[in-house]
């Protein structure tokens, strides 16, 4: 209720939680799931988690943008992206 969009940027997830993610969400009633951007570089550590997690958003029918950019975990690779972080967070404003 408190937010309409979640940024996953580089998402890191416990690997206990790996697995659950998307059931946890499915659990969200359709009328109040936020929209989910998740993107993450091609070489960052954590690409397989967020891959992960994009695939279980699709197996339950959730929407999300997904993107899977160049870079790693790096300050450089979220400054490449942040004007469209921030344009996807003001879209609706």
């Amino acid at each position: 209720q408190l937010f309409d969009r979640v940024g996953a940027h580089s998402l890191p997830v416990f690997e206990a939680d790996a697995g659950r993610l998307g059931a946890w969400v499915a659990q969200i009633p359709v009328e109040d799931l936020p929209l989910f951007f998740i993107d993450i570089g091609r070489v960052d550590k954590e690409r397989w988690t967020a891959q992960d997690f994009a695939d279980q958003l699709d197996h339950f029918n959730i929407p999300h943008t997904w993107y899977l950019f160049a870079g790693s975990h790096t300050e450089d690779y979220w400054t490449r992206h942040l004007e469209s972080y921030l344009r996807w967070y003001g879209r609706d404003w």
